[in-house]
């Protein structure tokens, strides 16, 4: 195709949808919620000749219009310019990212992110005063470079939750096209694309900020709050990123103290040491199921949950008509072949079942199990495709007892749990994990350490929005009734 043949499709293009927008500009007056249409009409006529809006006194009178031509980047900047500008922005972020590498910006560590968070102030905020008339700077602060930034910033995270991300547990990066993978879909926050984007809406966020502040007026107090407070949460977010330590560390007990963690690449040194004394895990009580011996597969009824191991217990499952007679969280087989508790080391959950089959005149019983690291599984066969069995406990709460060393000398004993954590020189320190072979009697413990010295900054931004909200909200309640009452005719005033 040529360049002429495809400037020919581009006009019709827009002549066709410059009739669209005349039509959506007579339907949308005195409706906000289809002013939506001409954001999308605007940029889908790219700036070519466009049906003007009707002159006032006859705005449905289509003889009362008049034809204005505009151009793509002519002054005032709109919809389409904004929308030009992030595709173009989003494009080349990929194609650095496809040709160059990652962007690096996780590598923005202390001081010099405080640096860059300096120039940008600095930056917008010199431009905004001496700059204030200028017609970029003015753009940047219309609701046209809000709303595109915005929409622009919304898809590239989308993308980032579309494609599994690198150094997370979730996903499979083999099940990723390697046309995702070039681009860096995997690896948004290093990506270019997204660092390109979320400098587009941060100077729409500033200049916004900036354009309320001077000249500054009272009632603008909520709204510089709340931009503010959004620039600050957003700075602290993405330059304190490079400051963010996650570590993993293995301990044992009755094991040597362990100073070292590492993040599955390097191992670093930490001002704390940690020496495991118990790990204890809590665990729900197991379930029963049918497994189809055949497949190997649990066999499920659609629509009812498993019931879960108890004497007394009566259920049905696939036709078969269940009682547990007998149920002993901790037990050991006998020489016999029965199950009976004890507390000793290996011990597992044994059930005596019952089970009755409405077709078969005799019952099944005997004792299920699921096994420990020393005692064997034990399933109760129903019939030739299946047979019953009792499933592993999920664990229900897994805790380290442990003593803390600090670099100091000092020494305390914390127990950690999931959820709740120990903080101790700045660092949080959460139960990960544990050796799920072993079960509850594993002996060693996996602890994740967090150090995030902009996790302060962030949560004073986020109260900067929520006072700046509630500012709004209240300073809108004093002016809307005075606004009302100047807007009245019958008190007399104009």
């Amino acid at each position: 195709m040529t360049a002429k043949a495809l400037r020919g499709i581009l006009l019709r293009w827009a002549k066709a949808f410059s009739g669209l927008k005349l039509c959506c500009i007579r339907c949308s007056a005195g409706h906000a919620d289809r002013q939506l249409w001409l954001i999308f009409v605007d940029f889908f006529t790219l700036g070519r000749p466009t049906v003007g809006v009707p002159q006032p006194g006859s705005p449905l009178e289509p003889q009362t219009t008049e034809l204005k031509t505009r151009r793509l980047f002519a002054q005032p900047w709109k919809y389409g310019e904004g929308f030009v500008l992030a595709g173009l922005l989003t494009t080349i972020g990929f194609s650095l990212e496809a040709f160059w590498g990652p962007s690096g910006l996780s590598q923005i560590a202390f001081p010099h992110n405080i640096y860059v968070g300096i120039f940008f102030l600095f930056f917008v905020g010199s431009a905004s005063l001496m700059f204030r008339k200028h017609p970029l700077v003015r753009w940047f602060g219309t609701v046209h470079a809000a709303l595109t930034s915005i929409a622009n910033f919304t898809f590239l995270v989308f993308v980032m939750a579309m494609f599994p991300q690198e150094n997370t547990a979730f996903g499979d990066m083999g099940t990723v096209a390697p046309f995702f993978k070039a681009i860096g879909a995997t690896r948004m926050t290093e990506n270019w694309a997204f660092l390109f984007g979320l400098l587009y809406f941060m100077l729409c966020l500033a200049f916004v900020a900036f354009k309320r502040t001077v000249p500054f007026k009272a009632k603008n107090i909520g709204f510089i709050i709340t931009h503010f407070g959004l620039l600050i949460t957003f700075f602290a977010s993405a330059l304190g990123s490079a400051d963010l330590k996650r570590l993993i560390m293995e301990v044992e007990e009755g094991g040597q103290i362990n100073w070292h963690a590492h993040d599955m690449q390097m191992v670093y040194e930490l001002p704390i040491g940690v020496e495991l004394i118990d790990f204890k895990v809590d665990e729900f009580l197991p379930k029963i199921s049918i497994v189809d011996v055949h497949a190997m597969k649990l066999v499920l009824q659609e629509g009812s949950a498993l019931p879960m191991a108890k004497t007394g217990l009566k259920a049905e499952l696939l036709d078969w008509q269940l009682e547990v007679v007998e149920f002993h969280p901790e037990a050991k087989r006998d020489s016999l072949g029965n199950f009976v508790p004890t507390d000793e080391y290996g011990n597992a959950p044994a059930a005596y079942v019952r089970a009755y089959h409405a077709g078969r005149a005799d019952a099944r019983e005997g004792w299920i199990s699921c096994g420990s690291i020393q005692e064997d599984p034990q399933a109760l066969r129903l019939d030739f495709d299946h047979s019953l069995l009792l499933l592993t406990p999920e664990p229900e709460k897994f805790s380290s007892e442990v003593v803390l060393y600090g670099f100091d000398g000092s020494s305390t004993r914390e127990t950690v749990e999931v959820n709740w954590p120990v903080e101790l020189f700045g660092w949080k320190i959460y139960q990960l994990s544990y050796d799920a072979d072993m079960g509850k009697w594993s002996r060693s413990s996996v602890l994740e350490f967090v150090r995030d010295p902009w996790q302060p900054v962030v949560y004073f931004g986020l109260f900067l929005v929520l006072a700046g909200a509630i500012e709004m909200f209240w300073l809108g309640q004093r002016i809307r009734p005075k606004e009302e009452q100047e807007a009245d005719p019958a008190d007399g005033k104009p």
